[in-house]
């Protein structure tokens, strides 16, 4: 009964707010706005984990309520304003959802009504992966609201990040883990660099393909679905092409990724009939100490086994991790659609990264790696190492974006693999 009663005078402390919010939030200038950021943040928390970005009162938590606003231009994708600010009777304390701290109630006054803040809800899956883990910390830093779906919700360590379960091979999310979230980041399938059986193929397409299609279902079915899809795809979309450079306009190539890097577009660009902005990346070789590529690379090199692949001579397009999170974040952060191809503007033959990377390591790389050994380890994955694409980010060049390693030297050494 007692908290019966400090909920009803929270809501009419509320109600009290929000129509004084109204007569008042015109005039109020940008300091205002820094004082409460500054409050968030010394309190230890940010605006993103108590504001709900749908409206109303956020579960569990009842501190405020805001209204989203629309985008305005490519610099602000996502804001809410504050309509109310809830708290217990004077004096109280209140705990905030997935925050460790207890906040003074007075340092949450309703002065501060009617002030817009840039936030974000966004819900991730794959986000335990290489790519994902950095996606979240970078989104975390930034003070947005973070969620993520796993096969085993429980195993999340963050604080700060919300955890849904879901098994994209078993059926489609939970509607609760769609509802009122702003942006989706699709980014969960099976590992592509492992030996090729008829069994790991299936699971590469349906992980993705079928993945996807579920998830766009389940965005359909939600009553406040999400606004943006940001969907991961792979450069192995262009097949092989030898020497012949391609961008975000070449056609589609052929052959096993090829087939399924475009079934795994379709189901993402269905999202679109449901009102939804679709960006995909079309991810190349990602360099990062922690996984990926150049963590299977590290221990052959390191050990003095390292070595151009075949003849050395197929293309590698690459992209330094926080480069390609810089990407996602652009991605998420703007009013863009369509396609971008997640490499640097500089890529190499393989016999140029393997010199560049037994450099870095200060270890000699004189092996060559026979085809026949390829196969062996990777079967039919051997033939798309052999090959290569020669790949061009042209869409993310035209819309300004800024590399920060764009060429291979400072993007080993920034790698953190010396």
């Amino acid at each position: 009964p007692s908290t019966a009663r400090a909920y009803t005078r929270c809501a009419c402390m509320a109600l009290t707010i929000t129509r004084s919010a109204h007569c008042r939030s015109s005039s109020r200038s940008s300091s205002n706005a820094q004082s409460i950021s500054r409050i968030f943040q010394v309190a230890g928390h940010s605006a993103a984990t108590v504001i709900n970005p749908s409206g109303g009162v956020m579960e569990r938590s009842g501190i405020i309520s805001s209204t989203p606003s629309k985008p305005q231009n490519e610099g602000g994708n996502f804001g809410h304003t504050i309509n109310a600010l809830m708290f217990p009777p004077s004096g109280g304390n209140v705990r905030l959802r997935g925050v460790s701290t207890w906040v003074r109630t007075a340092d949450i006054a309703p002065k501060y009504t009617g002030l817009r803040i840039d936030t974000m809800k966004c819900i991730i899956s794959g986000g335990s992966g290489f790519i994902g883990r950095r996606l979240v910390d970078s989104l975390l830093r930034d003070r947005h609201y973070v969620s993520v779906w796993s096969r085993r919700p429980g195993s999340e360590k963050r604080d700060a990040v919300g955890s849904f379960y879901w098994d994209p091979m078993q059926g489609e999310p939970s509607e609760e883990s769609l509802n009122d979230f702003d942006a989706v980041v699709h980014l969960a399938g099976e590992p592509v660099a492992q030996r090729w059986t008829p069994e790991v193929k299936h699971k590469i397409r349906d992980s993705r393909v079928l993945g996807t299609r579920r998830l766009v279902d389940a965005i359909a079915k939600v009553k406040h679905p999400p606004s943006t899809l940001i969907c991961a795809s792979a450069i192995g979309y262009y097949g092989a092409r030898g020497d012949q450079p391609v961008d975000e306009t070449s056609p589609p190539g052929s052959g096993f990724l090829a087939e399924a890097c475009q079934e795994w577009e379709r189901e993402a660009d269905r999202a679109r009939e449901f009102g939804l902005r679709v960006m995909k990346v079309r991810i190349g070789i990602v360099l990062g100490a922690e996984g990926g590529a150049l963590k299977a690379m590290l221990p052959a090199f390191r050990a003095f086994a390292g070595g151009k692949l075949g003849s050395g001579k197929q293309w590698m397009s690459w992209i330094q991790l926080d480069d390609l999170i810089s990407m996602f974040r652009r991605a998420l952060d703007s009013n863009l659609s369509g396609v971008w191809n997640g490499t640097a503007p500089n890529p190499v033959t393989n016999a140029q990264f393997t010199a560049e990377l037994a450099r870095v390591l200060g270890k000699p790389a004189l092996l060559q790696i026979p085809p026949f050994a390829l196969k062996l380890l990777f079967g039919e994955l051997a033939d798309t190492m052999l090959t290569g694409t020669r790949v061009l980010p042209r869409a993310a060049e035209a819309n300004g974006f800024v590399w920060k390693y764009p060429d291979l030297p400072a993007a080993l050494a920034a790698s953190g693999i010396s």
